[in-house]
């Protein structure tokens, strides 16, 4: 039996009239229900992974707020950016677990926009990969000056 504190929350919440429509693995969607018979209400979602960490969400004619579901192990390390910019990040209030597991994000913003759901750690990994290379091509360097000098 496992106890995890993330799981073991005492947390009441009661939705109803919800809708769930599967853009494409991971990326879900909820909508309230009365909204789904009214298509013209439902925004435009294209969906593009660009990595394994790192998705890009295109909404187009979004006409009121909704809620992003990714489907991957909850963290509070998976982020989402407005406007497909690392700058205007969605409020960490918005972001809750939703299904035992996933990420879900309440989106508060209409019209056309971009959003881009990255996993953050994975800047570091390539920043130390950047450092890494420079100080194996360094040492190299140094290596090679050193050895024309003998």
């Amino acid at each position: 039996f496992y106890l995890d504190p993330i799981y073991t929350q005492n947390t009441i919440i009661e939705i109803g009239d919800v809708r769930v429509r599967k853009l494409s693995s991971p990326i879900f969607i909820f909508e309230k229900e009365g909204i789904a018979k009214d298509s013209s209400i439902i925004p435009d979602i294209k969906f593009d992974m660009i990595n394994q960490t790192k998705y890009k969400v295109a909404i187009g004619e979004a006409k009121q707020p909704f809620f992003l579901t990714f489907s991957q192990r909850f963290s509070p390390d998976w982020k989402v950016y407005l406007d497909g910019e690392t700058k205007t990040e969605v409020a960490e209030k918005n972001h809750v677990l939703t299904n035992g597991y996933a990420n879900t994000w309440y989106i508060d913003k209409t019209g056309d926009f971009t959003l881009l759901v990255e996993y953050k750690p994975q800047r570091l990994f390539y920043m130390a990969g950047a450092i890494s290379a420079v100080a194996f091509i360094t040492a190299i360097g140094i290596l090679f000056i050193k050895r024309r000098s003998l």
